[in-house]
């Protein structure tokens, strides 16, 4: 669209500006230019000094997940990418800005980070040719880490080490 003044002066044009920028109330224009196209398989995001908070749930609507934000997630995002998958796409807008990402199956969490002691790992050795017993014993008298527990399932002769992250 172009916009043609006859008959006004450089000033009366600068006046109109002016005025025009005076009448639109704070926070009408966005802060940021946001695009996001395609369908829930592949997008293209095209964003400038978008915030992240709401590129996450762009994308999450986009792929049809649930997502979770932080509070603690600030900051902005400046990209452009073409058909490429929005749950992948998350994964990698959150890495590029040291954000981690827990994802529990139904649910993704975005976090700053992840509180020392939160995250609880376990493992389940099945055994072949030693008892489960004997060697939940013998791994209890050498542990060096505190933060491990070790029993076992006699029945299935499977070991269950569990870690706290």
């Amino acid at each position: 669209m172009v916009l043609e003044f006859r008959g006004f002066g450089k000033a009366h044009v600068a006046g109109l500006v002016l005025l025009l920028a005076m009448s639109i109330a704070p926070g009408a224009l966005p802060a940021a230019s946001a695009q996001v196209t395609g369908d829930a398989s592949q997008v293209t995001l095209d964003v400038r000094d978008a915030d992240l908070r709401q590129v996450f749930q762009l994308l999450a609507n986009k792929a049809g997940i649930n997502v979770l934000v932080s509070p603690k997630v600030k900051g902005s995002l400046t990209c452009r990418v073409v058909d490429m998958d929005p749950r992948e796409l998350i994964l990698f807008i959150a890495r590029t800005n040291g954000l981690v990402i827990e994802d529990h199956g139904r649910i993704l969490l975005i976090l700053t980070d992840i509180p020392a002691g939160s995250r609880t790992r376990m493992e389940v050795i099945p055994l072949q040719n030693a008892k489960a017993a004997d060697v939940a014993k013998m791994i209890e008298t050498i542990k060096i880490d505190k933060r491990a527990r070790v029993t076992h399932d006699e029945r299935t002769n499977r070991l269950i080490v569990v870690y706290e992250e």
